[in-house]
């Protein structure tokens, strides 16, 4: 370890989400959208929803995020997973974050 922290804003309003993304030659498909059932306050996965049922504008946002950070790293080939990407759509916010994502080469 370096000594490098790490530190991430709670998001405590949202639906969560995994992703799965195919890219081939730096072009990203979106193949699942799946809800979480997580039960809190220890954030266990009792379940999983698929396809995750979301409104047209709301599935284009989390495909837009999750796209837009595989560009931004440079990502050309190979599946990928985002365990946990957020959909916040409380009255303050109306956003996509996504958390945590891994990256298969091969």
């Amino acid at each position: 370890m370096d000594g490098t922290l790490v530190i991430e804003e709670y998001i405590d309003d949202g639906e969560e989400y995994s992703v799965e993304v195919l890219t081939t030659n730096g072009r990203h498909e979106v193949l699942a959208i799946t809800t979480k059932e997580v039960v809190m306050p220890y954030f266990i996965e009792a379940g999983h929803l698929l396809p995750a049922p979301l409104k047209m504008e709301d599935r284009e946002a989390i495909q837009e995020t999750v796209c837009s950070l595989l560009t931004s790293i440079g990502h050309l080939e190979g599946p990928s997973s985002y365990g946990e990407a957020y959909r916040t759509l409380s009255s303050l916010t109306h956003d996509t974050v996504a958390i945590k994502f891994g990256i298969w080469f091969g």
